[in-house]
């Protein structure tokens, strides 16, 4: 009768063990129920993780070598921001396209290039989202589309709103010197959350840290010419392929509130096959993303 109970004991204990991996892998019942239980606890006593640190400078990629310069006295440009981590920088399996014969262009310390990867200011030296995009709207639109990119792989939240944080600061540079050159910013693109995934961030955190950086970026434009937000679904990657719903549920919701936001691609949905490695979308998830980015903005100037 012992060794049966004792099977029994150690044939639940087995099974509570798988389960307990598979609820906090996949984020299936009760995974959600004890996160928003302990993330309340943590809310209410102010306690997040503070695992992160800063990326030199020195992976900020900023080679204009063999760059082709460009006046920057566009007819009626689009111009766009992107910030955010990795898959918003240079870390993409597949290099974008270069078409001279677009009116693609990205503007960096001051100057106006041709785009083309690795796009200037971002982290890293593969491929990114942002050239294919660029010349797919110019297309789509009629008008010139032009990049400011300042975007940090790894990076968190906390990061971007933390006042000794070197990120926002550099893209806020990128700003002031692009209206100075005539150039205002249209559309912000944020693609971030997949470190906030990893680090447990609270939803109700990941939420005020996002309108804080919102708020923080408004203060640098001129009254009346704040841009658009576009704030893409993303928590995705190697620890989480199914997700977080916390931080996608944060991201919509902050989209939804807000009066100059809007709801971006669901790269949630883009899963295992559509990523190189798990994180990083390969040429078929670029695809997908640049495709519904670009109906997206359209239907803003529609």
């Amino acid at each position: 009768m012992k060794k049966r109970t004792l099977f029994i004991g150690l044939i639940l204990l087995t099974a509570g063990f798988f389960w307990g991996f598979a609820a906090s892998h996949y984020s299936v019942f009760p995974y959600g129920f004890a996160k928003t239980i302990r993330d309340e606890i943590r809310v209410a006593m102010g306690n997040t993780p503070k695992r992160l640190k800063f990326l030199p400078e020195k992976y900020v990629f900023t080679d204009t070598t063999n760059r082709q310069n460009v006046s920057c006295a566009f007819d009626d440009p689009l111009v766009f921001l992107a910030i955010g981590q990795s898959n918003a920088a240079n870390h993409l399996s597949t290099f974008g396209d270069v078409a001279p014969s677009a009116e693609a262009y990205q503007f960096f310390d001051g100057r106006c290039f041709l785009i083309e990867d690795p796009v200037l200011g971002a982290t890293g030296e593969r491929g990114s989202l942002w050239p294919d995009f660029a010349q797919r709207l110019s297309k789509m639109s009629g008008r010139p589309v032009v990049f400011l990119t300042s975007a940090v792989g790894g990076s968190a939240i906390e990061l971007w709103v933390a006042d000794e944080s070197s990120y926002y600061a550099r893209a806020a540079k990128q700003i002031e010197l692009a209206s100075e050159a005539g150039l205002t910013v249209d559309f912000v693109l944020w693609l971030q959350g997949e470190k906030d995934a990893e680090l447990d961030t609270p939803q109700q955190v990941y939420a005020e840290r996002l309108e804080a950086l919102i708020d923080r970026f408004d203060s640098d434009f001129e009254t009346g010419s704040e841009p658009w937000w576009i704030i893409f679904q993303a928590s995705v990657c190697y620890d989480f392929p199914a997700g977080d719903r916390d931080i996608s549920g944060a991201q919509k919701a902050v989209a939804d509130r807000l009066p100059r936001a809007i709801a971006g691609p669901n790269g949630d949905r883009l899963l295992e096959r559509l990523r190189s490695d798990g994180c990083h979308f390969n040429a078929d998830g670029k695809e997908k993303v640049i495709a519904e980015l670009a109906e997206i903005v359209m239907g803003e100037l529609n």
